[in-house]
């Protein structure tokens, strides 16, 4: 642990160095170092979970789980995806009673998702799939809850509470591979592992948005443009919703489950280390939702021709 005079002297480091950043650098530095931690531990326990799948159950039940995995995300589209970045801004502003509204509105939504995933469920059991139906019934009963539970991940970092935010995360990591792992070393039932992966990470959300609301009560102020601005935002999020998740679902088409699961393998590393891009927008996006739109070109412009010169 570092002493009080080393402290200091980081902080007025710091400090004195914003004067060639023009950035905020103990805000850049404390948020940075909390998500730096709880993205790599995070990246460690997804890592590991993927190497025990990849070595307790067959490469087929693997890339079917993985198949599977891509309509989670594809159903949830309906959840309006975009609403979080929406409560980020929010609740930068103040106005943090917004969340229990876009929280509604996430689940009011989400049950055209679970509409959608029973309505698979049915087309392939009249195929004869039997898998595939009992598959998206499991989803469509968790998809109202799955992703918008999630909300309060948006709280935090609209409050900047980086350390809370990486703690959550970190936990919520730890115990959700814990729980696969065992469950992958006791079956490989896919439905089994299906319902292990939703269930707890349903429950874990679920806790963490009531931790979340319990340490930092909600005020009782509310924008009125977060719901538009957040559908507007979950538009646009559509066609990349689905471009993330179709590769896998054509590759297991064409080529079948084992050829999903070693593309998944392949990409496990590059994917896991491009998470730590995102770190620089969850620290810069509360602080820019503060400002007025004319503050922002004028500060902008000036950095950019700070830069330059």
């Amino acid at each position: 642990m570092a002493t009080p005079g080393i402290k200091q002297k980081l902080y007025n480091l710091l400090r004195r160095s914003e004067k060639y950043t023009k950035t905020d650098m103990v805000y850049l530095f404390k948020g940075g170092s909390w998500l730096t931690l709880g993205n790599i531990i995070s990246s460690v326990s997804a890592l590991l979970l993927t190497i025990a799948f990849a070595t307790l159950i067959p490469k087929e039940t693997f890339g079917s789980y993985k198949y599977i995995l891509s309509f989670v995300g594809i159903l949830s589209i309906p959840t309006l995806l975009g609403m979080g970045t929406a409560v980020v801004r929010a609740v930068a502003r103040g106005h943090e009673g917004s969340l229990i509204s876009a929280l509604k509105m996430k689940i009011r939504w989400g049950f055209w998702g679970s509409l959608i995933g029973i309505l698979l469920s049915g087309y392939y059991y009249f195929q004869g799939n039997g898998i595939l139906a009992i598959a998206f019934l499991i989803i469509a009963f968790f998809i109202p809850f799955f992703e918008p539970f999630g909300i309060y991940i948006n709280f935090l970092q609209g409050k900047k509470k980086f350390a809370e935010l990486s703690k959550f995360d970190i936990c919520s990591q730890a115990v959700s591979a814990t729980a696969l792992i065992a469950a992958a070393f006791l079956t490989n039932n896919l439905f089994i592992l299906l319902f292990v992966y939703l269930a707890v990470w349903t429950s874990l959300r679920l806790f963490f948005l009531r931790a979340t609301l319990k340490k930092f009560p909600l005020n009782k102020k509310e924008d009125p443009e977060t719901i538009p601005y957040g559908k507007h935002l979950s538009a646009i999020k559509i066609i990349g919703s689905l471009s993330s998740n179709l590769d896998k679902i054509l590759l297991w088409h064409f080529l079948g489950p084992a050829q999903v699961a070693t593309y998944f393998l392949a990409l496990a590393i590059p994917t896991r280390l491009n998470g730590l891009l995102r770190i620089f927008p969850r620290l810069a996006f509360p602080k820019l939702a503060q400002r007025s739109i004319p503050e922002l070109k004028k500060t902008l412009i000036s950095k950019i021709i700070d830069r330059k010169s």
